[in-house]
């Protein structure tokens, strides 16, 4: 040891070779070997050296230590991970390297949990997205040992980023859902649905505890379906899904739980060709997408985004997928009628079906547009239980008038008077409603202001204008509840004269 403090490294690594064979069993010739094996290791700490890295943590490793080194386990550790960190900071880093450190250091005697032992998680952690690996590194490491700090958000370079506890959840999940390959080519993966029945319980403990963590719900919710769990699954996941419902990728994974259902998959699969995405995300969606509406015989959408999806990959120089080639042999796709452009009108036959989906479970509410301000695009109206606000008109909405009843679902996060309208629909046309009433009585005119009053109901000068009504007239007429702004309150309005 008086030599490692010297600096004479050199010079203990061969009087702790020769201790070790002149008395190999003896345990404080393996304690200071470990050390001086130990001066390499961090010597040589960085990717361009790995291989002498490898070289001094398998010499640790074969010194056989127990756990009351966890000392010197743990300053490896420190080292391990910055090893890890420099290997994946390669363009092509060799994940198999993980796969060797991982095996080198299964039996290393860590203090858990430590925040060595944390940093030693996090670099694995990191290589995750190419190294199948992972769930096995992860089940060693036991998610038990996280210590309190691991749950938090950190900050790097003036940024927040998701905690480690979160990343390494979505990191498992994902790779449960990747499966392993069942051949030599990586086609086929399989699913290893023990595994995730088994990890499910800890998803939704994390998920129970920290309900900040924007992740684990959805993966908790996609496991699900994986276990055939469409409809508990898809519950699971409605919160998750309103948060992130302009996304294109949220509605082609929502369409996995609908599959016998194939009038809801194409909804979703409209949804998400709707929304403004580079055409390159998309191509998978499109070819899901004309599945469907070749089943259905809807050949001429089928052609457009068989097309669209062909491009693409052209664009890109990737290989085109067999299906879409074959598909684009058929008489069907020769014979199609495709228009220019997209399939924007086709979508939006379905959008209003796809967005139900995920808002189904909070009440709709009727209203009565009590008027329009087309200028600012604001619709003022009043609800059947008293409530009256705005919201801001859409063009999806399709035309609106004044005294038109409406189903809609506010979101709760409404400000004030002002509402976020979630779903937007007409109401069928027989529906009744408090919000109206057909009324009939003399008109008296209100002197000096061209408006006037039928029953308490009060009667706009607009209204008396266009039909050319006179003081006295008896006539029928449609009634709204309609915010009075100068009493403030809720009273009746005029706003058609019916036969």
């Amino acid at each position: 040891m008086d030599l490692r403090r010297t600096g004479d490294f050199e010079k203990a690594m061969r009087v702790a070779e020769e201790a070790l064979v002149a008395d190999p069993h003896n345990i404080w010739n393996k304690r200071a070997a470990g050390w001086v094996f130990y001066d390499q290791l961090k010597k040589f700490a960085h990717a361009s050296s790995y291989t002498s890295f490898k070289k001094s943590l398998l010499r640790i490793k074969e010194l056989h230590l127990s756990d009351e080194e966890n000392v010197l386990f743990d300053s490896c550790a420190w080292q391990i991970g910055k090893m890890v960190f420099d290997l994946l900071r390669k363009d092509k880093a060799e994940h198999g390297a993980l796969d060797d450190l991982f095996k080198i250091i299964k039996d290393f005697h860590f203090t858990k949990p430590s925040e060595a032992y944390s940093f030693l998680h996090k670099s694995f952690l990191k290589g995750y997205r190419n190294w199948n690996g992972y769930i096995e590194f992860a089940d060693w490491w036991n998610f038990e040992f996280f210590r309190p700090e691991d749950y938090l958000e950190e900050v790097v370079n003036e940024s927040k980023v998701m905690s480690t506890v979160e990343r390494a959840y979505i990191a498992y999940s994902k790779q449960l859902l990747d499966g392993r390959a069942a051949d030599s080519f990586g086609y086929n993966r399989i699913i290893d649905k023990e595994k995730i029945r088994a990890f499910l319980p800890l998803l939704i403990e994390i998920t129970d505890k920290f309900p900040e963590y924007k992740y684990p719900p959805y993966f908790k919710a996609i496991l699900l379906a994986k276990l055939g769990k469409e409809k508990e699954g898809f519950s699971a996941i409605l919160p998750f899904a309103r948060t992130k419902r302009n996304n294109y990728w949220l509605w082609d994974k929502l369409a996995d739980f609908f599959p016998y259902h194939p009038d809801l998959r194409l909804a979703c699969y409209s949804k998400a060709l709707s929304l403004n995405s580079p055409s390159k995300f998309l191509v998978k969606t499109r070819e899901k997408l004309a599945r469907i509406l070749i089943d259905k015989n809807f050949y001429n959408q089928a052609v457009q985004e068989i097309n669209e999806a062909i491009n693409t990959y052209k664009s890109n120089n990737w290989k085109v997928p067999n299906q879409l080639m074959l598909w684009s042999e058929k008489d069907w796709f020769r014979e199609a009628d495709v228009k220019m452009g997209k399939n924007i009108a086709f979508y939006s036959r379905y959008i209003a079906v796809a967005e139900e989906l995920i808002f189904q479970d909070i009440p709709e509410k009727m209203i009565v547009v009590d008027f329009l301000s087309r200028g600012n695009k604001v619709v003022h109206f009043v609800e059947e239980h008293g409530a009256f606000g705005n919201f801001r008109y859409e063009s999806s909405f399709g035309k609106i008038h004044e005294g038109d009843l409406l189903m809609v679902r506010f979101s709760e996060r409404s400000r004030g008077l002002k509402y976020n309208v979630l779903t937007f629909r007409k109401p069928e046309e027989s529906r009744e409603s408090s919000l109206i009433k057909i009324t009939e009585g003399k008109l008296r005119i209100i002197e000096g202001k061209g408006s006037g009053i039928i029953k308490k109901i009060f009667v706009p000068t607009p209204l008396i204008s266009r039909h050319k009504l006179n003081n006295g007239d008896f006539i029928r007429l449609k009634a709204i509840q309609s915010f009075n702004k100068s009493k403030q309150k809720i009273g009746w309005k005029a706003v058609a004269i019916v036969d």
